[in-house]
């Protein structure tokens, strides 16, 4: 009876430390699913994502009235892009000239460009950025949002433009 005794507890003890082992491999096999599901689902959104380039197009010698392509870069389609406020702001950070009006494109197809024409004064000064918000919709109605900015060192630069992608926590 004392062997008998002994055999269950000794069943009991093994049953319970597989049974923690179990528990124990199956959240290190959903720690690994979920970050493969994370890795997916960035993948997916990334792939879906469109994407853009600014590139300079015209001005007066003083960068007034300035003109710009975007251009979707991605095979995907943009949708719904609003652009706005567009602003400048000096060195610091003083809006010297801004267009609260938002720009509206119904859509951007894969590799074609839409032409942006600005009512800006002159720059009054050197070291001068050009900033506005973007969003758009990827053809699986997500909202993407981005901000764009061009620098200009001197009021006679071409301004560069530079673009990236809000994360949802962040405001523009």
């Amino acid at each position: 009876e004392l062997l008998s005794y002994y055999g269950s507890i000794l069943a009991f003890l093994g049953t319970v430390i597989l049974g923690a082992l179990s528990l124990y491999q199956n959240q290190i096999i959903k720690q690994e699913s979920d970050k493969r599901t994370e890795l997916l689902e960035q993948r997916e959104h990334e792939s879906n994502m469109p994407r853009f380039r600014f590139n300079f197009m015209l001005n007066q010698r003083d960068n007034s009235k300035l003109k710009f392509n975007i251009e979707n870069i991605s095979p995907n389609v943009a949708n719904n892009i609003l652009l706005g406020p567009i602003q400048i702001v000096n060195e610091k950070k003083e809006v010297i000239w801004s267009n609260t009006g938002i720009i509206h494109i119904d859509t951007i197809l894969s590799n074609q460009k839409r032409e942006i024409s600005l009512l800006n004064p002159p720059l009054p000064e050197n070291h001068c950025c050009f900033k506005m918000s973007m969003q758009c919709q990827d053809k699986f109605a997500d909202i993407h949002k981005y901000k764009v900015w061009a620098f200009c060192q001197f009021k006679t630069d071409t301004p560069h433009f530079q673009i990236e992608e809000i994360k949802n926590t962040e405001t523009p």
